[in-house]
């Protein structure tokens, strides 16, 4: 079998070591079939993948058919080599021409290839309809929520609920995990409809089919929040006290947002503090979360005080930190200390975003300056 035009030029260019098929027989080799798959095998193994290819096309030339194992030993080489178009060409033909070829763990490498690896879900959902379409092939689990986690990261949550009914519909029958539905809520809130990934858990939960996690409580506190939901985000996560689950960081983090988004300041204080006492170490997140949370109220004294103990617990601050710091200088008129602090960001190497230039326009704004000295600085 002769290669497609794009592997002949592969296979032409940057030639491996290994000596060329008609050397060895020069040489007195007379390969069977066998002897050349065991050659093969020895150089994927060694994960020499172009010397897989370079060999594979002088077959042809040399009068040697390659049999199922030949060929499964190109693909994978193909795979490894991220050659996801080759790759794909190959197992069509060789599904049509051998049935005992092994395609399901092909159609798992081509469509998390495509999906994951390429970031294009659209290809991997096209190849997995094919898939399906072939009555004796099924694509693993991991395939189709890893589809499902690629739509979800692109906002895409028609097609993440297309994925989401394949793998729930009839003809597959694969019960979904925590990791599917908190992704698909997340994507969800995301684009702005956290209503509907309420929905979805709801409707998860009625199913039967789900036993949430920390990791879903939280996508589905995230929501709660976001519909201002406080009473029933706070329900939820007295309900996992008592379920016995362990609350994590992450959590406690959007569970004293809603408490700020709320004005429960001081709650949102001995939410934190309850945190620490149960051992939890406060991240990059939390930490951000109050220092933003008393910014927008204006209590910089706080605001400072929960840097110096972050940066003291060895927890670097990020520029939504930064960011949310300068805002509480700008709200108190501060703001030739926001500037500094900007300056300061900058000279640590950290990029600035749009967010802290309009945070800096506007501290001058309430100034009541535009033409602020400071400001002609960052044109």
């Amino acid at each position: 079998m002769s290669l497609p035009p794009r592997l002949s030029r592969l296979s032409s260019s940057s030639l491996p070591k290994t000596p060329p098929l008609q050397t060895l027989l020069k040489r007195g080799f007379t390969p069977t079939l066998k002897s050349i798959n065991q050659l093969l095998l020895f150089l994927s193994h060694s994960r020499r993948f172009n010397a897989v290819i370079h060999l594979f096309s002088q077959l042809d030339s040399n009068k040697i058919n390659p049999n199922s194992q030949t060929h499964s030993i190109l693909i994978c080489s193909l795979l490894k080599l991220h050659k996801f178009e080759e790759a794909e060409h190959l197992v069509s033909t060789q599904m049509s021409k051998c049935p005992d070829f092994p395609k399901t763990r092909f159609w798992d490498s081509l469509i998390q290839g495509f999906g994951v690896i390429r970031n294009n879900p659209e290809k991997g959902l096209l190849l997995l309809k094919d898939c399906l379409s072939d009555s004796g092939t099924l694509p693993s689990s991991f395939t189709f929520c890893s589809l499902i986690h690629g739509f979800v990261s692109q906002g895409n949550m028609d097609r993440a609920i297309e994925v989401l009914e394949l793998m729930t519909g009839d003809n597959v029958r694969y019960p979904f995990d925590n990791f599917v539905c908190s992704s698909v809520i997340v994507g969800f809130c995301k684009i702005g409809k956290p209503e509907v990934a309420v929905r979805f858990f709801e409707n998860c939960m009625n199913s039967g089919a789900l036993k949430p996690n920390v990791v879903t409580y939280t996508a589905l506190l995230s929501s709660f929040n976001l519909l201002g939901k406080f009473d029933e985000g706070c329900e939820l996560v007295y309900s996992m006290k008592k379920e016995g689950l362990a609350l994590d960081a992450i959590l406690y983090s959007c569970w004293i947002l809603g408490y700020f988004r709320n004005g429960c300041l001081m709650e949102a204080l001995r939410k934190y503090r309850e945190m620490v006492e149960r051992g939890i170490n406060p991240d990059t997140v939390s930490y951000t979360v109050l220092i933003d949370g008393f910014s927008k109220e204006g209590s910089v004294g706080k605001v400072v005080g929960f840097l110096k103990k972050m940066l003291k617990d060895g927890v670097m601050p990020n520029v939504i930190t930064y960011t949310a710091i300068m805002l509480g200088f700008c709200k108190e008129g501060k703001f030739e200390k926001a500037f500094r602090l900007f300056k300061e960001v900058q000279d640590m190497g950290i990029e600035v975003d749009e967010f802290m230039y309009a945070t800096l326009i506007d501290g001058a704004c309430r100034k009541g300056d535009l033409h602020d000295t400071a400001l002609y600085q960052l044109r």
